[in-house]
């Protein structure tokens, strides 16, 4: 039977019609749930029903709840299966009734038998069927029963492999406050065969929700004697994968078990093949580089000093490397769709060659301390960085800050880099030009880049990764600075002196275009230049010029094809193989003319070295030197600018050793 009668009788009580209406009324079921617990010998386990002050159900329907609830059937479904059931059941016995009447019948013609009972008659078949409320009822009451032995029973299996999930449905139908759920999202972690090992509401989806039941399952697991978890998966491998290390130590002890392997087998591929090996990480901050600051009055006297001490540095080390980290906006999937508000801003700077970094957590505020205002409008200091002019936007957005007013100086490094040739493009991220410039890997990994970063205490990792954001681009700017900037030219202004030799290049173009020698000339007296026969005009006097132009003396020839401006042979643009071998001369525009930077061979140190007085704009970089000799006698002698010894460099840059 699906239904089963309590042990005992409903009785209804109420007080006589006369008494006073308003005098209480009990309906009561005469049965005592301890009643069954107390039978010996078990005896009440083995009763066939689970009962509820509202009836009973058979304890084989309470068995089937579990594996059908769990595969998605719903109460309501369970309840019009039974009733299907019941039917069936109601229309075998009503033809079974009728076949032995029949059979009867032939012994006893006169044999009178009363009608069978309808399905519903709830005093004779009596065909009741739980509703799919009730069942949802009494699974949850049952459940309860033996809710401390399940919680017993799961710590059994322990959890090799881990899966870990967030679940978001499930909440939306649990209780309100003012409209708002109580719990964002339902977190489940099961072992390989599907177990359920954790499981709790939690109220954000952050990795502080989930500490405390992480402790509770490794402390499970180390009473249980169980094996520790050695492989982890969840939907957003990237952004959990620094938490999970950290919560829990098996999993960090087999991440670095596998990273020996993969380390040992690139290092015998690299050194099999000839190849160097993998560039080394960069290293953490010391604790004592970089502070971490979260009140206004803290910020503000450590803002004060810093611009204090960086105005008595001479102009070229008056640089703050600048960045900043806010809250991603991402989709249940984990795409990002948008950004939070600025959480923290970082600086970087170097004070007697030793890099430092300010950690300053803004997000609390609704406007920047003022001395803070104040250092980000300092004319007298620049800010460097990757994508600087974005940082200084968001920030200034974010925070409210008249943009009218004049604001500090910017340089991306990036560009900064470009220019002097060590990268092609003006947009490498940031990683990239550590590499190719420090000669260290940076890691940029989602973990952290991603993490949340409005939270009032800062992890390790966030604050390492934090200063080291502003302690490279600091590094990177000083490293740059000596060399020369590729795109510089020579202008009038430049005081030259007669027979300085010069670089030929390209005016305009891309960074490599710009960076290219296409020959290399002597500088001669600024008087009338007549072009062979062939060339027009017949005259050209560089003071009657447009642009401010020069009279050279090309002595190498590097690119044939570069075009002289204002210059036409037979007709068309004249480029430099229309004037055959060198040495000749032609009018330049300085535009076109750069301090030649030469590299010695060998033979070359012992020739004598004068410096040039000649220098570019206000290009920090040391001058170049002017050499006595010829430096075109070999092609060997073409140098690219800058030396391993000046740069730090051990290693190609774009494709060329330097």
């Amino acid at each position: 039977m699906a239904c089963a009668e309590a042990v005992g009788l409903r009785v209804d009580e109420q007080c006589d019609s006369s008494a006073i209406s308003s005098l209480p009324q009990y309906t009561f079921m005469a049965w005592n749930s301890a009643s069954l617990p107390q039978l010996p010998f078990g005896y009440g386990d083995q009763f066939p029903a689970f009962f509820t002050w509202r009836g009973g159900v058979d304890k084989q329907i309470v068995d089937l709840m579990r594996p059908l609830f769990d595969k998605g059937l719903r109460p309501e479904a369970l309840s019009s299966t039974l009733l299907e059931l019941h039917s069936k059941r109601y229309t075998r016995d009503f033809i079974r009734r009728e076949q032995d009447l029949s059979r009867k019948r032939q012994l006893q013609p006169q044999l009178v038998a009363d009608q069978f009972s309808s399905f519903s008659d709830p005093s004779k078949y009596g065909g009741l069927v739980p509703s799919g409320k009730y069942l949802q009822f009494v699974y949850k009451r049952y459940s309860a029963t033996i809710s401390d032995y399940l919680s017993k029973e799961v710590k059994k299996r322990g959890a090799r492999r881990f899966h870990w999930d967030a679940s978001y449905k499930e909440c939306k139908h649990l209780g309100r406050y003012e409209g708002e759920s109580l719990f964002k999202c339902l977190i489940t972690g099961t072992n390989e065969v599907g177990d359920i090992r954790v499981q709790f509401h939690a109220v954000t989806d952050g990795h502080d929700q989930m500490e405390q039941a992480l402790a509770a399952f490794l402390q499970t697991v180390e009473q249980y004697g169980q094996p520790p978890v050695e492989l982890l998966a969840t939907d957003k491998p990237a952004e959990d994968k620094a938490f999970f290390l950290r919560a829990l130590p098996s999993l960090q002890s087999k991440q670095l078990e596998l990273d020996s392997y993969y380390s040992s087998s690139k290092e015998t591929t690299a050194a099999s093949s000839g190849l160097a090996t993998t560039l080394p990480s960069c290293t953490a901050p010391a604790s004592d580089s970089f502070k971490v600051l979260s009140r206004k009055g803290e910020i503000n006297a450590q803002v004060d000093a810093l611009r204090n001490q960086l105005i008595a540095e001479p102009d070229e080390h008056r640089v703050i490397a600048i960045d900043c980290e806010w809250d991603t906006i991402k989709t249940r999937r984990g795409l990002v769709i948008g950004s939070s508000k600025v959480a923290i801003i970082q600086l970087g700077f170097q004070l007697h060659g030793a890099s430092k970094a300010l950690i300053l957590q803004v997000h609390p505020f609704r406007v920047l301390p003022d001395r803070l205002i104040a250092l980000l409008r300092d004319t007298n200091i620049l800010f460097v960085g990757r994508a600087v002019n974005g940082d200084f936007k968001k920030i200034f957005k974010d925070f409210s800050v008249d943009t009218s007013l004049p604001s500090a100086p910017t340089l991306d490094i990036s560009t900064m880099a470009c220019r002097r040739g060590v990268v092609t493009r003006g947009n490498v991220a940031l990683d990239i030009l550590v590499s190719t410039i420090l000669q260290e890997r940076l890691d940029k990994s989602p973990s952290v880049r991603l993490s949340k970063w409005s939270c009032s205490t800062l992890t390790n990792e966030q604050a390492q990764y934090a200063a080291l954001d502003v302690i490279k681009p600091i590094e990177i700017y000083f490293r740059l600075l000596v060399l020369p900037d590729l795109t510089r030219r020579c202008s009038a202004d430049d005081t030259i002196p007669i027979h300085s030799v010069v670089d030929v290049m390209p005016p305009h173009g891309s960074i490599a275009v710009l960076a290219t020698v296409s020959a290399i000339a002597r500088i001669e007296e600024n008087r009338e230049w007549k072009p062979s026969v062939g060339f027009t005009p017949r005259s050209v006097h560089p003071a009657d010029l447009r642009r401010p132009s020069q009279r050279v003396t090309i002595i190498k020839v590097l690119a044939p094809s570069l075009i002289v401006p204002g210059v036409k042979f037979q007709g068309k643009s004249a480029c430099l193989k229309d004037f055959g071998e060198p040495p000749f001369d032609v009018v330049l525009p300085f535009a076109m003319l750069k301090t030649h930077v030469h590299q010695p061979s060998g033979e070359d140190q012992e020739a004598t070295v004068a410096p040039t007085s000649m220098a570019c704009d206000s290009d920090p970089t040391p001058v170049a030197q002017n050499l006595t000799r010829d430096p075109c006698d070999t092609e060997e002698e073409i140098c690219f600018y800058g030396t391993a010894e000046r740069t730090g460099f051990q290693g190609p840059i774009d494709g060329r050793e330097i």
